[in-house]
């Protein structure tokens, strides 16, 4: 958690630079920090074991912090808690010596992530309610949990600890696009669309095909902010 805390810091410590910087030119403070929440859609890509489980759709919620640099520009960054699962499902045999059943099975992998990419930003249309931004994502990884539960009588099948087989770390790039809604001088509503694509592998060994692993996330953000 050492390196979250830093990173934060780093951030917020900068923004307050950047701020101060501005104060002392006499130019207006366009610092904004705001609520994130939306659905995301996660899907895994890469070796044999994310071809087996299909997208699954989750909820996100966080902050935001902004600052523009002048009317077209701006660093954004986020602080989200995102869940994101996968699922498959599939027939099997369980049992012991002589006594086997066919069983159906929904498999279930859900990671829970601390979400915190660095974005520029850019404004555009006649009263730059657009904008585009890019840049990269980190997230920490805090916790993997596998179900694979018999669907006759909801037992837990999954004796593995997920935890020991995948990274704590992800790292990709981010691309977003959307559209403000002016609601006054000081708070704004937004919507985006961003992507979130994971470049590193996730996965620690090679059981199961899991070491070849990478992310994907769709994300549907509502944004509400105010500036100071």
């Amino acid at each position: 958690m050492n390196k979250i805390y830093f990173l934060i810091f780093t951030i917020l410590l900068f923004s307050n630079y950047l701020i101060g910087q501005e104060n002392k030119q006499n130019k207006s403070n366009d610092f904004k920090v705001g609520i994130n929440i939306g659905p995301n859609h996660n899907s895994l890509r890469g070796g044999s074991f994310s071809e087996k489980y299909d997208s699954n759709i989750n909820l996100f919620t966080g902050l935001s912090f902004e600052f523009k640099i002048n009317e077209n520009f701006s660093i954004l960054t986020n602080v989200n808690y995102e869940v994101k699962s996968v699922k498959t499902e599939y027939t099997t045999t369980v049992g012991f010596l002589t006594d086997f059943q066919t069983v159906e099975i929904e498999d279930k992998t859900k990671f829970q992530y601390l979400n915190i990419p660095i974005l520029a930003r850019m404004y555009f249309g006649f009263e730059n309610e657009f904008f585009v931004n890019g840049g990269f994502f980190y997230n920490k990884l805090l916790d993997i949990k596998n179900e694979m539960l018999n669907k006759e009588n909801g037992e837990n099948l999954s004796d593995l600890d997920f935890n020991e087989l995948f990274n704590e770390d992800d790292i990709g790039i981010s691309l977003g696009i959307g559209i403000n809604f002016k609601i006054n001088d000081k708070n704004t509503l937004s919507i985006e669309l961003r992507d979130d694509l994971g470049l590193s592998n996730i996965g620690k060994f090679d059981f199961g095909g899991i070491s070849p692993t990478k992310t994907n996330t769709f994300k549907l953000i509502a944004n509400w902010s105010f500036g100071f």
